[in-house]
């Protein structure tokens, strides 16, 4: 790591140490597999349109209205709730190296994602004219423009083109909603700067492509994982919102590659639980368990707030968790109380 990029981790660290704990929220649904994984990264947009798809199954099933109580008051079982863990710097904090300094008129950063797989992590920055709320979530039909770094030298298939602040050899492509430039931002990573739904092609995007550049700043993963379905799944974190009072986490960890199935744990701001689920104790806080459809899902309370924790496990042909499991899966996860929102505000 460069001087440049210690201090920056360092400085940030500082900061969090002096930072006020803040209110978290979240919302984000699964990852689809592992394959559609893939798919997107080469396309550039795998980690936002993901958010997009899992957190409209979420919503459906929270409006759905609360399910009947049956336990008796007081009877209620109490234990430790979830705590906060902090994390250290080698765990809990990605550098993201490129920003696009002058976006489209109107178009603001309103999402960032990362995916940490066995190869190295990929990051995404997502801008887009819209408000999102307090879901860290783009509307598929969303018009946005998202930058992403990869770790790799090779450049998906395209037209060649000079791309980038300094005309780098590139590759550009294009299909009926969205356009995609792609460079070398150094030997080994890969910049794809893609627009969806905006209506640009390859004049527009070269002129975006020259607004990027090297400014690299730290993304603090805003949850973890106590307990993972996998030995080595690919991770995946997301954190966004319209501004600082209105932003949300998520974090999940994608096992199916390895017959597993894929493990979500999201913040949002409280509502109603699912209709039809079975009340169960999760550290202490009421929480629903609802089944079927090829995903378990919990929602509870988390300790202390106005939001709740949303803990899916998609399972499809692979087995399910015992309900035990799923539960301790749910009392393991922790926030991170270090996360900056500074950058929603501008």
């Amino acid at each position: 790591m460069s001087d440049r990029l210690e201090m920056l981790v360092r400085q940030a660290q500082e900061a969090r140490a002096r930072a006020a704990e803040p209110d978290l929220e979240g919302i984000r649904r699964a990852l689809p597999i592992l394959a559609r994984q893939r798919a997107r990264r080469r396309r550039a947009g795998f980690a936002a349109a993901a958010a997009v798809v899992v957190l409209a199954c979420v919503s459906a099933l929270l409006a759905a209205g609360p399910p009947r109580d049956d336990r008796p008051a007081g009877r209620h079982p109490v234990s430790p709730a979830p705590s906060v863990s902090d994390e250290s710097a080698a765990d809990g904090v990605v550098v993201m190296p490129y920003t696009i300094d002058q976006p489209p008129a109107g178009y603001r950063e309103r999402l960032r994602t990362v995916e940490d797989a066995p190869g190295g992590a990929a990051v995404t920055r997502v801008y887009t004219s819209r408000t999102i709320g307090a879901k860290a979530q783009i509307p598929p039909e969303t018009p946005r423009l998202t930058l992403t770094v990869r770790p790799g030298a090779d450049l998906p298939d395209g037209d060649e083109t000079g791309a980038g602040p300094d005309s780098a050899a590139g590759t550009y492509a294009e299909d009926n909603d969205s356009a995609r430039l792609a460079w070398a931002g150094d030997p080994e990573h890969v910049v794809v700067l893609e627009a969806v739904g905006m209506g640009v092609r390859k004049a527009d995007l070269v002129q975006y492509s020259r607004q990027v550049r090297h400014a690299p700043a730290t993304f603090d993963k805003p949850l973890t994982l106590g307990w993972r379905p996998g030995e080595h799944p690919v991770m995946s974190y997301a954190f966004g919102g319209d501004d600082p009072a209105t932003w949300a986490a998520s974090v999940t960890a994608d096992a199916f590659v390895e017959g597993r199935g894929t493990l979500t744990a999201a913040l949002q701001p409280f509502g109603n639980p699912p209709a039809g689920g079975t009340p169960v104790d999760v550290g202490g806080q009421h929480g629903v368990l609802v089944e079927g459809d090829g995903q378990q899902m919990i929602v509870a309370r988390w300790p202390d707030s106005s939001y709740d924790l949303v803990v899916t496990f998609r399972y499809d042909g692979n087995k399910p968790l015992p309900r035990p499991q799923l539960i301790a899966a749910a009392v393991a996860v922790h926030r991170n109380a270090q996360v900056s929102t500074e950058w929603l505000a501008h």
